[in-house]
């Protein structure tokens, strides 16, 4: 009874309060019913072509509100006084007086379109008026609409100073990225930027493009100092697209792709190359040089002239009168036809699901690609599958939550010798036009010295190569008072990948199917597994204030924790001798000695950060930004550093004497940014080397004493470990200029920036053989990197506005210098040294042809080559006057007659890009390149015979010197004639090209017509990438790979579909 009383009486204070609390609100709605009236109305999106359904209406300043059904339409009861607001995430929210109207429409802007306002940076977002660090953004308008084969194919020369290189055409071969050029030299280190996909680490190449939403790189300090020690290289940002609230779509996006090379090398024909090969083998006679063992014959001549005169009625081998069991070859085989023949097909599909109602937005997608390898007889194919879930959801006004799932699981599937010991090609092979593909009775051709490519590629196994990449990020964002936000997220990331790669032995074939030999590569047959387990933790928490005071004071302050770790796992085994060859399994072998080893590391990383921003009356802009990193990679005594930047902006065009010309110069800011970003050194790999610097690390092996019958194992010893390396340091500087004139239909930006990296870690001076290891490595050079960038588009409309277009164009250059280098004292120029540019060429002047033998012989060229000079041999400069050409002792000071030639450094890389609209027609182009850059061909394809008789010689090759031809390209045929292939003037290389990269023609289908088919979108497109190029390199090297024995890049032909339901 006690506790009965005062029960009641807390019920009756509640029941009080409800009651009080209906009068008020019956008040309230009778004032606001005074003069109301009903509004109805529809709403659309900007063009007016699609409805929005879930679109909220609210009387403004009251809790009066309704939402759009699914054919956009509502009805509300308001004042006639009112004020709606019409709200929908992914719009930009939209108020209209209603002025005594009943039918009030309205149309929303997406805030896609307010991307270019907007900008993605660390840990939040700025409006990029307000940016006073180099940052540059792209949105997937840019990449949407055409096919890719990953992410950086789609951003090549898109963003000035990131750097995109595609390495080659291999099916699944990823891209590497690089922003702004070199920033260290340093041991083990490489020049990646950090790529945040949704703000966790992960690799670009493996995310499907059609599921970005932006991307968005920081350059300088400023912008990248709050990622601290892993931002040395500049940050790449990479967000994906989420679900908007409103009706759910269902988009599929598809395109089928066929693929050829950019450009294949035109080889000699078996005429040429007999005809070459036997004035290679009398100069190497006369001249005491390299002669080959297997010359041709008279009889060789004769038949393969009949060959190719009637390849029908004459044999490409036949039976060596010095042995019966083997054929001698005079056919006439194209081996490139054979190895790329016709077109390679290439497809990828992506559905998405995504919409919301009430407090959940979600978007579901699932991409796929398949590309099948250019090389027909590699027989392989590149699969990759990527499904992907995001959800967000509203619990309540102040809290939400988000959960993000993806997936990457890749197949390679590939003959073993197109990766394995070939570097991926066999475009520069044995490619012999003599060796005809099969012999007359039906086996592979290919014996003795003689190797066919294709039996290789067929016959010699599978290379296959599974990976699974899984992320799951949960976030949680707290609003606990007006103005601050609380953001933490963890992701959980579990990578795993297995490979198998077997040889299977075959054997050589010679007459009549006589048996000859097991090709040596194959034999004995093995297997090899490769397995890799990464588990990687990341937790994120900050928190942000953002308020204006007094209406001209904004300030926004963010500051938070990031910490990472990371578990990494590798098994590797190879068993040789197997049971059954054709079964690749480990434990089926006869292998006495199989291998196993592996491999296991931990790294960890723990940060603190902040940043403040001011900004006064929208003209003045502060920035200051810090961290401080912590990470496992050094010792505890310099485990710990501190990363600070200060930036500000002067936005110039919002100044009153500026207001005269403010509809021509819309936007004028000007921008100034320093800061310090520590760099960890290392390039993050796998090895305990890479993990522990600091730590002497000891590494197995056999020695070649038998115990027991045995080779015997044996501990190395550890190397140095200096204990006093720390932390590189890289200093940026930037200025900037940002501009929109003419009602910002012609916007552009320019930026100068400095980056001097202090305490390089490199190799220590070399120390007495006596000591028995490597001196350790020491913070002991710096490095200085300038450079600029550039971007301007003009956009606008013509005739009545049915047409829009756009025209960009962007170039960036950089270079490098070492400033210090204590390493190098005798200044050799086989190493870095100091006030020199890096990637300089040294080499020595061409004067042309030596014309005579006796003039060849008054000259000593010992140094270069031990045979002896005739007349078509190189003639170089004597640039010290000492009667012999050589290297000195290949130092600054003593150079002989070698000279600073060149430097292979891409200079002034550029893009041009124009994208058209007509009606319902699109058209986009763009081109890209580099505009200066020396490359010095040095392979054993450029110059024929350069090692031996298997180098085959190119047809342009064919220009030779002979005693008819004086005034020829290249010297007189020699094997393994080093002398004339130094690097020199003569051969020197311009790598500048334009190439264009793209051109797209698309046609969306008018809304009347999809109306009809229940579509909303339906779009076709047609593709053209790597259509052509301009360079004044010779036919064979691709500027953008500068390599023979790379897999060639593709030139494709797309046609693609696009659909919205």
């Amino acid at each position: 009874m006690k506790e009965t009383i005062p029960f009641y009486r807390r019920l009756r204070k509640v029941v009080s309060l409800l009651i009080i609390s209906f009068f008020i609100a019956f008040l309230g709605n009778v004032e606001m019913s005074y003069a109301q009236s009903t509004v109805n109305g529809t709403v659309t999106s900007s063009n007016g072509t699609e409805v929005l359904p879930g679109v909220t209406v609210r009387v403004k300043g009251s809790n009066v509100a309704t939402t759009t059904n699914n054919e956009g339409k509502y009805s509300i009861i308001v004042p006639q006084s009112a004020v709606l607001q019409f709200s929908l995430i992914g719009y930009t929210t939209f108020e209209v007086s209603v002025q005594s109207r009943t039918v009030v429409n309205a149309q929303l802007t997406s805030s896609e379109n307010s991307l270019k306002d907007v900008v993605i940076v660390g840990y939040g977002t700025q409006k990029k008026i307000n940016l006073t660090g180099a940052v540059s953004t792209i949105s997937s308008e840019k990449l949407e609409n055409r096919p890719m084969v990953n992410l950086a194919d789609g951003l090549q020369g898109l963003i000035p100073g990131l750097n995109l290189n595609l390495n080659n055409g291999q099916p699944g071969q990823a891209a590497s990225f690089n922003v702004r050029g070199n920033v260290t030299i340093g041991a083990g280190s490489n020049s990646a930027p950090l790529i945040l996909v949704d703000g966790v680490v992960r690799d670009p190449n493996l995310i499907d493009p059609n599921d970005v939403e932006s991307v968005t790189v920081l350059k300088d300090a400023a912008s990248s100092a709050i990622y601290g020690s892993r931002a040395a290289n500049g940050v790449v940002i990479i967000t994906t697209k989420t679900g908007k609230r409103g009706r759910t779509q269902l988009s599929y996006s598809g395109a089928y792709t066929i693929s050829r090379p950019t450009l294949l090398p035109d080889y000699v024909n078996s005429g040429d190359y007999i005809t070459m090969f036997n004035s290679a083998q009398r100069t190497g006679q006369a001249s005491g040089g390299y002669t080959s063992g297997d010359p041709f014959t008279a009889q060789d001549s004769t038949r393969a002239a009949a060959f190719r005169a009637d390849p029908i009625n004459n044999p490409s081998a036949y039976v060596d009168p010095g042995n019966p069991r083997r054929y001698r070859y005079v056919g006439n085989t194209d081996w490139i036809d054979v190895l790329y023949p016709g077109w390679a097909p290439q497809q990828q599909h992506n559905v998405s699901l995504s919409g919301g109602e009430g407090k959940t937005t979600f978007v579901a997608s699932l991409g796929y690609f398949r590309q099948e390898g250019l090389q027909k007889p590699a027989d392989q194919v590149f699969q990759r599958f990527t499904p992907n879930l995001k959800i967000t959801t509203d619990v309540t006004s102040w809290l939400t939550i988000s959960l993000n799932t993806s997936l990457t699981h890749t197949d390679n599937d590939q003959g073993a010798f197109t990766r394995i010991n070939q570097g991926g090609s066999w475009i520069s092979g044995d490619l012999r036009p003599l060796m005809p593909v099969y012999h007359p009775d039906g086996n592979f051709s290919g014996q003795g010295n003689y190797t066919n490519p294709i039996a290789v590629l067929t016959n010699s196994g599978r290379d296959i190569d599974a990976k699974n990449d899984f992320f799951a990020t949960g976030r949680v964002i707290i609003r606990p008072a007006k103005n601050i936000t609380i953001n933490s997220d963890y992701t959980w990331n579990s990578f795993t990948s297995f490979r198998r790669a077997n040889l299977i032995p075959y054997n050589e074939f010679g007459v009549n199917g006589a048996f000859l030999n097991i090709f040596p590569w194959t034999n004995p047959s093995q297997v090899s597994e490769n397995r890799q387990n990464n588990n990687y933790n990341a937790l994120n928490a900050y928190a942000t204030y953002e308020n204006t005071f007094a209406s001209k004071h904004y300030f926004k302050a963010t500051a938070g924790f990031n910490q990472e770790y990371q578990h990494y796992q590798l098994s590797n085994s190879l068993a040789r001798n197997l049971i059954d060859p054709t079964l690749p399994a480990i434990g089926l072998n006869n292998d006495t000695r199989p291998v196993v080893g592996g491999t296991e590391t931990q790294f960890a990383l723990i940060g603190t950060f902040f940043r403040l921003n001011y900004i006064f009356n929208d003209r003045y802009l502060f920035e200051v930004n810090g961290r401080y990193d912590g990470t496992s990679r050094f010792q505890p005594t310099s485990r710990y550093t501190f990363s600070p930047s200060v930036s500000a902006g002067w936005n110039i065009s919002q100044e009153g004497f500026m207001s005269e010309i403010k509809k021509t110069v819309n936007l004028l800011k000007l921008r100034v940014s320093y800061g310090q970003l520590p760099n960890q050194l290392t390039s993050g790999g796998i090895s305990s080397a890479a993990q522990y610097p600091y730590i002497a690390t000891q590494t197995t092996g056999t020695v070649g004493y038998l115990f027991g019958g045995q080779p015997g194992i044996v501990v190395n010893t550890p190397g140095l470990i200096s204990p006093n390396f720390t932390w590189e340091k890289v200093r940026s500087q930037n200025i900037g200029l940002d501009f929109g004139l003419l009602n910002n239909r012609l916007t552009g930006s320019f930026d100068y920036f400095i980056n001097n990296t202090k305490d390089m870690l490199v190799p220590g001076l070399q120390l007495p053989a006596v000591l028995g290891t490597s001196a350790p490595a020491s913070n002991s050079a710096d490095l200085r990197t300038k450079g600029w960038e550039a971007a301007i588009t003009w956009a606008d409309k013509a005739i009545n506005k049915e047409l829009s277009y756009s025209v960009g164009f962007n170039i960036s250059d950089s270079y490098s210098r070492i400033t210090k280098f204590k390493n190098n004292p005798t200044n050799n120029l086989g190493n870095f040294i100091e006030g020199e540019l890096i990637n300089d060429i040294y080499g020595f002047e061409t004067l042309g042809f030596y014309q005579t033998d006796a003039e060849a012989a008054s000259v000593d060229n010992s140094q270069l080559a031990g045979y002896r000079w005739l007349a078509g041999d190189v003639k170089y400069a004597d640039l010290n006057g000492d009667g012999k050409i050589d290297y000195g002792n290949q130092t600054i000071s003593n150079s002989g007659d070698y000279k600073k030639i060149g430097n292979s450094t891409p200079r002034y890389r550029f893009g041009l890009n124009l994208n058209l609209a007509y009606k319902n027609f699109d058209l986009t182009t763009f081109v890209q390149g580099v505009m200066k850059r020396d490359f010095m061909p040095n392979d054993y394809v450029f110059h024929a015979f350069r090692d031996d008789e298997y180098s085959i010689p190119f047809q342009y090759a064919t220009d030779y010197w002979t005693p008819q031809n004086r005034d020829a390209y290249f010297a007189r045929p020699r094997f393994a004639g080093g002398g004339n292939t130094q690097s020199q003037t003569k051969y020197m290389q311009s790598a500048a090209y334009a190439r264009l990269k793209q051109l797209t023609i698309g046609y969306t289908f008018p809304k009347l017509m999809t109306d009809k088919i229940k579509l909303q979108r339906l779009r076709v497109y047609a593709t053209g990438a790597n259509l052509f190029t301009i360079t004044s390199l010779y036919k064979g090297y691709d500027p953008e790979a500068l390599s023979f024995t790379t897999y060639p890049l593709n030139r494709s032909l797309s046609f693609g579909l696009q659909v919205t339901l």
